[in-house]
C-alpha cells in the first residue's frame, strides 16, 4: 500500500503528541525526564518509555514503539527520518542547542520538504 508523505507528515506529528503524552505521564511517575544524550538521539526515549515487564522491578510501559522503526541510533518517524531528543529541565541552554520549551524537553524530526525541525514539539 502507498502512502503520501503528507499521510506520514501527519503520522509523525501524532507520534510526536505521543511521545508528549508519554513523557508526561513519565515525569509524573519519576519526578524528572529522561535525560538527553550527546548527540540528541532518541535512544534515551526508547530506554525509557517502552517498559520492561522481565526488569526487577517491572519497568512501566509509555510508548508503544514499531520495532521496525527502531535503529541503531535511535527511532525514525514514518518519513524514515530519526527523531530527536533534548530534555532542558534539569540542564541549562546550550548556544549549539538553545531549547524551545525550557521547562520540559523538545522533540523533532525532518519534515517531507527535508526541514530540520520541521516537525516538533513546540509549534
Amino acid at each position: 500500500m502507498w502512502i503520501t508523505a503528507a499521510a506520514k507528515e501527519a503520522k509523525s506529528k501524532t507520534e510526536i503528541s505521543g511521545f508528549v503524552q508519554a513523557l508526561t505521564m513519565y515525569e509524573a511517575d519519576n519526578g524528572a525526564y529522561p535525560a538527553h544524550d550527546a548527540a540528541f538521539s532518541s535512544l534515551p526515549l526508547i530506554v525509557a518509555l517502552k517498559g520492561d515487564s522481565s526488569a526487577t522491578p517491572p519497568k512501566k510501559r509509555y510508548f508503544t514503539f514499531k520495532p521496525n522503526r527502531i535503529k541503531s541510533d535511535g527511532y525514525y518517524s514514518a518519513l524514515d527520518f530519526p527523531y530527536y531528543y533534548q530534555e532542558n529541565a534539569s540542564k541549562p541552554a546550550t548556544k549549539h542547542h538553545p531549547p524551545h520549551d525550557a521547562e520540559s524537553f523538545d522533540i523533532w524530526t525532518t519534515n517531507r520538504k527535508l526541514v530540520a525541525d520541521g516537525l516538533n514539539s513546540w509549534d
